[in-house]
C-alpha cells in the first residue's frame, strides 16, 4: 500500500484533487493490482463519489500528471486512463 500513498500524495503534491479518497483506498486495499485499480476506478469510479479533479484547465497540466503516473508500475494504457480522467473541477 506504501506505494499507492506515495502515489496519491505525489498527485495531490502537483494539485489534483481527490474526491471519495477514503472510498478509493478501501477499493485499492482489497485489489490484486492497485495501479489496475486505480485506473479502472479514474474510468469509472463517479459512481462511487471517486474523482480526480484539477483546478483549471492545464492546473496541473497533463504532462505533469502523466510525470507522476509514469514513476509507477502502470500499464501504458492504464496510465492513459488516469492521465485522462483527471478532470477540471
Amino acid at each position: 500500500m506504501a506505494g499507492f500513498q506515495d502515489f496519491i500524495a505525489q498527485l495531490k503534491g502537483i494539485g489534483v484533487k481527490v474526491e471519495g479518497e477514503s472510498v478509493l483506498t478501501a477499493k485499492v486495499a482489497v485489489a490484486e493490482d492497485w495501479t489496475e485499480e486505480v485506473a479502472r476506478l479514474a474510468l469509472v469510479g463517479r459512481e462511487d463519489g471517486i474523482r480526480f479533479t484539477r483546478v483549471g484547465m492545464d492546473n496541473p497540466s497533463a504532462e505533469q500528471i502523466d510525470a507522476v503516473v509514469r514513476g509507477y508500475a502502470f500499464k501504458p494504457e492504464s496510465r492513459s486512463r488516469v492521465v485522462a480522467n483527471v478532470v477540471q473541477a
